[in-house]
C-alpha cells in the first residue's frame, strides 16, 4: 500500500476508510502492529528521512507502517545541508532543500530564506518560487547572495514557508522552530 501511496502521490487517507469485517481489523488499524525498517523502505524504493528512524543515542530503530504513512503522507521537507562562502562584499548562501515525502507540497502559498535580527525582524529576504514543485526525493538548491551589510545587521539565518492559512511550517529537520521559522543558522 505505501508504494501505491508513493506511486499516486497521495496527500491524505480518510478514517472513513478503515476496514474491519468480521470483528478483525483492516488498513489503518493493522498497520499499526506492522513495523518498517530503513532496510525494507530502501528495497521498495520509499522515500524517507534516516534521522526518523534512530533512537536518541544514534542506533537504528524501526516504525510501525502507520507511523511511517502518517508521517510520509504529502510532502516531508528538510533542510539537507548548508553552506556558504564569502569575499569582500558578500555572502552566499546554498540551502539544499529536500523533500522525503510522497507528493509534492502543492499547498505551499509563500517560502523564503530569512535573515533576522537579534529581535526576530526581518533584514532581508530571498523568496522561494519553485518549492512547491518539489517532488519525493528531489532536491531544490536554493542560493542566495547577500551583502555583508545587510549579513552583519544580522543573527539568524532562518526559513519559513506557509500555507494558504498564512501560519509557518515546520521543517522535517530537529531546529528551533518559533513563530513560523525554522532556524537554520545562528550567525556571529
Amino acid at each position: 500500500m505505501a508504494q501505491r501511496l508513493a506511486v499516486e502521490h497521495f496527500t491524505s487517507l480518510s478514517i472513513a476508510h478503515n476496514y474491519k469485517e468480521d470483528g478483525k481489523d483492516y488498513s489503518l488499524s493493522s498497520w499499526k502492529r506492522q513495523l518498517v525498517t530503513p532496510a525494507l523502505l530502501d528495497q521498495y524504493k520509499l522515500p524517507y528521512q534516516k534521522s526518523r528512524f534512530k533512537d536518541t543515542n544514534d542506533n537504528e530503530t524501526s516504525r510501525s507502517w502507520y507511523e511511517y504513512i502518517r508521517d510520509y503522507l504529502g510532502y516531508r521537507l528538510a533542510v539537507k545541508d548548508i553552506s556558504y562562502q564569502a569575499d569582500e562584499k558578500s555572502i552566499d548562501y546554498q540551502v539544499n532543500l529536500t523533500n522525503y515525502g510522497l507528493a509534492a507540497p502543492v499547498l505551499i502559498n509563500k517560502a523564503e530564506l530569512v535573515l533576522l535580527n537579534a529581535s526576530k525582524k526581518a533584514v532581508a529576504t530571498k523568496e522561494i518560487t519553485d518549492v512547491a514543485h518539489l517532488q519525493s526525493l528531489q532536491v531544490l538548491p536554493i542560493e542566495w547572495q547577500v551583502d555583508k551589510a545587510l549579513v552583519k545587521k544580522a543573527k539568524y539565518l532562518a526559513f519559513k514557508f506557509t500555507g494558504y492559512s498564512n501560519t509557518g511550517n515546520r521543517l522535517a529537520n530537529n531546529i528551533a522552530f518559533a513563530k513560523g521559522y525554522n532556524y537554520l543558522l545562528t550567525l556571529k
